[in-house]
């Protein structure tokens, strides 16, 4: 007899009597892992490189957390941006370093700007740990190129910061003819070894990932570094 889909659930999730692991529910995350693959072309995906959040939001705040070590620390955060990240900078004591997007050009990303301000930075004594790359943006819509993106990819070797992607949008590109939408995984695994150092979070959600209903507090990242 075929079990109907809760009691698939049911079996796979096991007792909901305790705490689950804290990572999420394994069977769940194995789930996002294979969405993932078939996401970026049969580009691996390990279930124990995921984290089940209470939305992306949530996400941001727990990587934030661990990156900021204490108040010198920093983080690159993209102008206009979402205002979840700058205010949570300002929670944590962290150092925010802006740095502008493009309108002329798409709303892209300088990379050799963006070094400057790491350089800049460094030299007055805050430790810029990481880099914010919304994509597709917000407030912006672009979608990044693929040129675009390699190039910030670089930047996060040669200047060893972590890369935060929030891709919570990618469901929602209008234009994918002629701007589709990339993940950061997928293109950093086409990058070749010579780029495994890099260390990669990227951040997805329910609400923005299925008809854009911002309560549907659900979501996940993951991780991903040599």
């Amino acid at each position: 007899m075929l079990m109907s889909m809760h009691q698939v659930m049911s079996k796979a999730m096991g007792s909901m009597g305790s705490y689950s692991h804290s990572k999420g529910v394994p069977f769940i995350r194995q789930t996002v892992a294979n969405f993932i693959q078939q996401r970026d072309g049969g580009v691996p995906s390990d279930p124990e490189n995921i984290f089940l959040t209470a939305g992306a939001s949530d996400g941001i705040k727990s990587v934030f957390s661990v990156l900021m070590a204490n108040a010198n620390c920093g983080v690159l955060i993209p102008l206009p941006q979402y205002p979840l990240y700058s205010a949570t900078m300002t929670i944590l004591n962290g150092k925010t370093v802006y740095y502008e997007l493009d309108e002329a050009n798409d709303w892209g990303l300088s990379a050799d700007r963006i070094a400057q301000h790491v350089q800049r930075e460094r030299a007055n004594g805050v430790d810029v740990r990481a880099i914010v790359v919304i994509n597709p943006g917000n407030p912006t819509g672009q979608c990044l190129s693929l040129a675009n993106m390699q190039d910030i990819i670089t930047l996060c070797k040669k200047e060893k910061i972590v890369l935060m992607a929030d891709e919570v949008y990618q469901t929602n590109v209008y234009d994918k003819q002629n701007r589709p939408f990339h993940s950061f995984k997928k293109v950093l695994a086409d990058m070749g070894k010579e780029y495994e150092s890099v260390e990669l979070f990227s951040f997805h959600s329910v609400s923005k990932g299925m008809v854009g209903e911002c309560g549907q507090r659900g979501g996940y990242f993951e991780a991903q570094s040599a």
